[in-house]
């Protein structure tokens, strides 16, 4: 990952060279701005790129009819560009080798082009209507962002940094867009440990600010931490279902504390994922209840 948070330089003569191509195309055949050429100013260019996305046709045409006598690789790219994501987006932070865009509750690595993200939207969090495109495994814009000044209070950047740090438990920040390549079972195990050392670090900050002993704060993590290691290295906390949770607890060979403790536990360790929005109220509910009849023998 290039360290200024841009493709390289090469990359990105490339990328304009294939992008004003395609303007080229789009506008002599929609006639959106006639006697313009390319390269187009912003202003001229933003009604010719909305023709474009609004009809993959003209980009598929394209690259049919490769009337820019485009090598293979370059139409390849255009054409991973079907899986482009288009919409408003919270710029969150900036990163040494990316920028964090925020949306629906995805996180996206993007790289900067002629000049870094950090340089153009200097103040975070920012509001902005963007497309973002695949380039080669990794992900940038195409050429044109619109931002809007829109302020954040505490509290909103308060609730973007918790949906940005369930994002990375969850492993959706996506450095790439298009059909993934599956992890290994080794990439998965070590994702899942840094997602549960989040959760777990979560969890005991959450539990200092309840009214218990330093003894049941101690019991009620250690409990937590035990379910992290019986769910398994292909489980993250962060991700825990009900079934998951139930599983893993049936076929426990030991509790670490006594049997009724350990449900305790794990029922506030439940009301804490529904607290924290990492597992929804009414699976919760349906582990409470799965824990009271266990806890009861049945």
């Amino acid at each position: 990952m290039p360290r200024d948070s841009r493709l390289p330089p090469d990359d990105v003569t490339r990328f304009y060279r294939i992008w004003h191509a395609l303007l080229r195309w789009t506008n002599a055949r929609k006639g959106v701005s006639p006697g313009a050429e390319a390269p187009y100013h912003p202003q001229q260019a933003l009604p010719i790129r909305d023709a474009l996305w609004a009809d993959d046709g003209l980009r598929h045409a394209w690259i049919d009819a490769n009337p820019d006598n485009m090598p293979s690789a370059d139409l390849a790219l255009v054409r991973s560009w079907d899986h482009r994501m288009a919409g408003s987006f919270i710029v969150f932070k900036h990163y040494a080798g990316h920028t964090v865009f925020l949306h629906e509750g995805q996180g996206y690595a993007v790289l900067g082009l002629t000049d870094p993200l950090r340089d153009m939207l200097p103040v975070v969090p920012h509001f902005v209507e963007a497309v973002l495109v695949p380039y080669e495994g990794r992900i940038t814009y195409d050429g044109l962002i619109a931002g809007f000044p829109i302020s954040f209070g505490a509290g909103i950047r308060r609730n973007l940094a918790d949906e940005f740090r369930r994002i990375q438990e969850r492993g959706e920040l996506h450095h790439s867009l298009g059909p993934a390549a599956e992890a290994s079972p080794a990439d998965t195990a070590a994702a899942n440990r840094k997602a549960n050392k989040s959760v777990l670090a979560s969890y005991a900050t959450y539990l200092k600010a309840q009214r218990h002993s330093e003894a049941i704060r101690a019991r009620d993590l250690a409990v937590a931490e035990w379910l992290a290691e019986i769910a398994g290295s292909d489980r993250s906390l962060a991700l825990l279902c009900a079934q998951d949770l139930q599983d893993a607890v049936a076929s426990a060979g030991r509790f670490p504390v006594p049997r009724s403790e350990v449900f305790t536990s794990l029922k506030r360790f439940v009301v804490f994922l529904a607290e924290s929005e990492r597992m929804g109220w009414d699976e919760a509910d349906d582990v409470h209840a799965w824990l009271r009849a266990r806890s009861r023998g049945r």
